[in-house]
């Protein structure tokens, strides 16, 4: 898994051997620390990532969580304070833009259309409550 954060990039990845565990590894030095200011991290020069820790899964969770819950931006790209990070970032943005395109076809060439409001949820609905058994199977329909 892939988290671009405005200002961290890392990947997660299960642990090799223990399950309790995944390895959180990053390309830029003082992303992992910025997160995880309790890890011991790795730098190897021959892998392609160059920092690399292992911590307990929910300690990943509970940081990518309050993140969330912290969210305080309406523009991701806005909210990067670093213009090295922020080109980086829209050069992985063009390229999933390009897959979407090749996907679905360019967007309508009406540049001034409105964009159309998005789906409202409600927060108790039961479709939207995760469990162990939602999370596993990655399915939008706990029935």
């Amino acid at each position: 898994m892939w988290l671009f954060l405005p200002d961290a990039y890392i990947s997660v990845t299960e642990h090799e051997s223990e399950p309790r565990l995944v390895c959180v590894r990053a390309r830029v030095r003082g992303d992992l620390e910025s997160l995880f200011p309790e890890a011991d991290i790795a730098e190897t020069i021959d892998r392609d990532y160059r920092f690399a820790t292992s911590l307990p899964k929910e300690r990943v969770s509970q940081v990518v969580s309050l993140r969330i819950a912290k969210l305080n931006y309406a523009s991701f790209f806005e909210a990067i304070p670093d213009e090295d990070r922020k080109q980086a970032y829209i050069q992985v943005w063009g390229a999933m833009y390009e897959e979407q395109n090749r996907l679905y076809g360019p967007p309508a060439p009406d540049v001034d259309a409105v964009e159309p409001e998005r789906p409202r949820y409600q927060l108790e609905d039961a479709r939207y409550t995760l469990d162990e058994v939602t999370i596993l199977s990655d399915t939008k329909d706990p029935a």
